[in-house]
């Protein structure tokens, strides 16, 4: 799933969505812009996973990604 941050949110609230994914044991993928900071998670996605990171300080919103797919090398 792709986790959008919101444009103000802190570098702490940042490493506390990290943290809690890989807490659920999922590989964390940071991506961090001029305006925002994307957070990329693989693992399997529950429902209940994705409600509960959409709840966390300043996330914006949470994107599933129904299709597995091949990172690229």
């Amino acid at each position: 799933m792709i986790i959008v941050m919101e444009s103000r949110a802190t570098k702490v609230q940042i490493e506390q969505v990290s943290k809690r994914l890989e807490e659920k044991g999922f590989q964390v993928h940071l991506s961090t812009g001029v305006e925002r900071t994307i957070i990329g998670a693989i693992g399997e996605r529950t429902q209940a996973t994705q409600d509960l990171v959409e709840t966390l300080p300043g996330v914006e919103k949470v994107v599933p990604i129904a299709q597995p797919f091949k990172m690229a090398s």
